[in-house]
């Protein structure tokens, strides 16, 4: 209350009092709603720097380029299966070893790069995909459906590395399915050699007990949306002090059945990786090389041991062309 006013003034003078505050407290709301306007865009712009968290696509949407990131952006199950390709690499990287961390981080580079130009090569085959609106254009006709949908195919892809990442596992024996981001090794053990003396002469082996004898090892390479680019082959190895040793394999693929000349070696990488390398013998044309099924990228790249079955594998069955 006004000092200089009786009760019965104040009554009246009051609202006059109020109504002069009124400005000053109208400019302090505004100024408290800029201030709350300016905090909620700093939020927005450091949510849009950061870097993609769990939980995240492996990419951000607002900045899809490639049209498989575009396809995904724009169906609801295609991103929620990005997103289980994700869970399943976090989980799966925060429980491996440094070795095979760093192996498994390169191998998702290189799938995910499979995966963009397999999905491009899925739809406008050997031609270059459209560019800008005429691309959104052609995403936004696309829906999930039929066999042979390339949205289906692409949803396939996605749902077989989840499979492979949730399935990696430490070894015991080199037997087994093993995978990394293209290709897929399949070994068996035959004719074991277990005796005391077998065991004691296993020199720099380390594939576990059943490391004697011979294995059939049945290999498989199919890139996805590139039907041309596959490999199908089967081995006998034996054991060495550097690995396992074949001295030549079979080319199984329909178009070139034959035998390959060359050695083949099984070698430990890291606590649950190998790597397959061919070497050919002396003399062999480099024409003859370039058409040699194993001479492939897939050999070079660590492949993941994996508690998948045989007939879990995807890559082992040849196709016909």
């Amino acid at each position: 209350m006004h000092p200089r006013l009786t009760k019965a003034d104040a009554s009246i003078v009051g609202p006059q009092i109020m109504s002069r505050k009124a400005p000053a407290q109208r400019r302090l709301l505004g100024y408290k709603i800029c201030m709350l306007r300016t905090l909620a865009s700093t939020v927005l712009l450091i949510a849009l720097a950061a870097p993609l968290s769990a939980g995240d696509l492996s990419f951000a949407c607002r900045l899809e380029k490639t049209a498989r990131a575009m396809a995904t952006c724009a169906n609801a199950e295609l991103a929620a299966t990005d997103l289980d390709v994700q869970a399943a690499f976090e989980s799966t990287f925060a429980h491996v070893d440094a070795e095979t961390a760093s192996a498994l981080r390169e191998d998702q580079k290189k799938y995910f790069a499979d995966l963009d130009r397999g999905f491009e090569s899925s739809v406008w085959g050997k031609a270059d995909p459209p560019q800008g609106a005429a691309l959104r254009g052609a995403i936004s006709q696309m829906r999930l459906g039929a066999d042979g949908d390339p949205l289906a195919a692409l949803e396939a892809q996605m749902r077989e590395r989840i499979a492979f990442l949730r399935s990696l596992a430490p070894f015991t024996s080199v037997t087994g399915l093993w995978k990394n981001n293209n290709a897929e090794l399949l070994v068996a053990h035959v004719d074991p050699d277990l005796s005391p003396q077998a065991r004691n002469a296993k020199g720099g082996v380390n594939f576990g007990d059943d490391d004697r004898g011979h294995y059939d090892a049945t290999f498989g390479m199919a890139v996805y949306g590139f039907g041309q680019d596959q490999c199908h082959f089967t081995a006998v190895f034996r054991a060495a002090p550097e690995g396992l040793r074949a001295s030549g394999v079979h080319n199984t693929d329909p178009a070139g059945e034959q035998d390959i000349a060359g050695k083949l070696l099984i070698a430990r990488t890291t606590p649950m990786a190998l790597t397959l390398t061919q070497a050919l013998p002396d003399g062999v044309p480099s024409a003859d090389q370039r058409r040699v099924c194993p001479r492939l990228p897939a050999l070079t790249g660590p492949l993941f041991h994996t508690s998948l079955k045989a007939d879990q594998a995807s890559r082992l069955k040849t196709e016909t062309k």
